[in-house]
């Protein structure tokens, strides 16, 4: 056992005697997970590059039960971990590419305490994310409300291009009452947010005004029938010249309902028609390959509406592939070999 400050932000770890704060005991047990059990902290000499951290805001959804979501991915993490219970190298092998995560550094920095109301907890997410940016990791936020993505990209330290992915716009203008349903209109006025792009939206749970005024605002949009039909080969106009030239990173926030239901089914607003799992994940394979991502976020999983852990896997795996891909271990199916492989011109 060994104890670790884990910053005054941060919780710790939920385990069968509740939450402690400040330093947490960090052990190895049946009520005690970490993601793909990683330490809370990098043992001495290691370097971590990603620091997996649990947003557990509750917002005012439909369907409570979005902020229980970061236990249970470090739970069906666990199938994916070292079976013989070490932490590194991470073992996680690929037909296609190998290795995924060999080499990448981890740590999982537990949960941020979040008040139930969104104006208290835009602080108290922001500030634990500063503390982990400060530390030179990559955030790996996972909600928890699509909400925490507001306060994450707050954090962030320089110029960045969101890359949304949702099956809709989160541009109303009520936060307080609606703060999944807003918040992304709160992060297109952030000075640092050069613009964002909108992928995989459908459906009819849409705001006419509020996609009006992000695109008006020089944002992007790409519905989920254009991704499926052309899928990666839309690649540099999702990006742009500058994200592709490195001169802006990217941050990536990904709620799961741009999925199909059929794939995911455990989120509160899930619309029909959505991506399939193939063709999200080489989307975000392709974005976090070609781009300089300093952040990411999956958010509006609900554990309580989850069956068989499906969800659960599809976030697991999709954090895999798009960290190996952010940290170069999943460059494939991208720009013009992509398009070459897939017989596309």
């Amino acid at each position: 056992m060994s104890t670790v400050n884990v910053g005054s932000g941060f919780t710790g770890f939920i385990s069968a005697g509740g939450t402690s704060k400040g330093a947490i005991q960090l052990e190895r047990s049946s009520t005690l997970l970490t993601f793909l059990n990683q330490p809370a902290a990098p043992a001495q000499g290691d370097v971590a590059q990603v620091a997996f951290i649990g947003a557990c805001f509750d917002g005012l959804e439909l369907q409570p039960g979005v902020g229980e979501a970061p236990q249970h991915v470090r739970r069906a993490s666990q199938i994916y971990a070292n079976s013989d219970g070490t932490s590194q190298p991470i073992t996680i092998f690929n037909p296609a590419r190998g290795y995924l995560l060999d080499g990448i550094g981890f740590v999982d920095r537990g949960d941020i305490a979040c008040a139930p109301r969104a104006d208290v907890a835009l602080s108290q997410i922001q500030g634990a994310i500063a503390e982990v940016v400060e530390s030179g990791w990559m955030p790996l936020v996972v909600g928890g409300d699509h909400f925490i993505t507001y306060p994450v990209v707050r954090a962030l330290k320089e110029p960045v291009v969101v890359i949304h992915f949702d099956a809709h716009s989160d541009y109303l203008d009520e936060l307080q009452s609606c703060p999944h349903g807003s918040f992304m209109r709160h992060v297109g006025e952030l000075a640092h947010v050069k613009r964002i792009v909108h992928l995989g939206m459908r459906g009819n749970l849409q705001t006419g005004d509020g996609i009006g005024l992000s695109l008006g605002r020089g944002n992007a949009l790409f519905t989920a029938d254009r991704l499926m039909a052309e899928g990666t080969s839309l690649l540099d106009e999702i990006l742009g010249r500058d994200t592709l030239a490195g001169d802006c990173a990217t941050y990536v926030s990904f709620d799961v309902d741009v999925l199909d239901p059929w794939v995911a089914p455990a989120t509160g607003t899930h619309e029909p028609g959505g991506l399939s799992y193939a063709m999200a994940r080489d989307l975000l394979v392709a974005i976090c390959a070609s781009t300089r991502v300093i952040g990411m976020d999956f958010t509006e999983f609900n554990p309580r509406l989850d069956w068989n852990d499906i969800t659960a896997k599809v976030v697991v795996n999709l954090i895999i592939e798009a960290v190996a891909a952010a940290r170069g271990k999943g460059r494939r199916r991208i720009g013009a070999a992509s398009r070459k492989e897939s017989g596309q011109s």
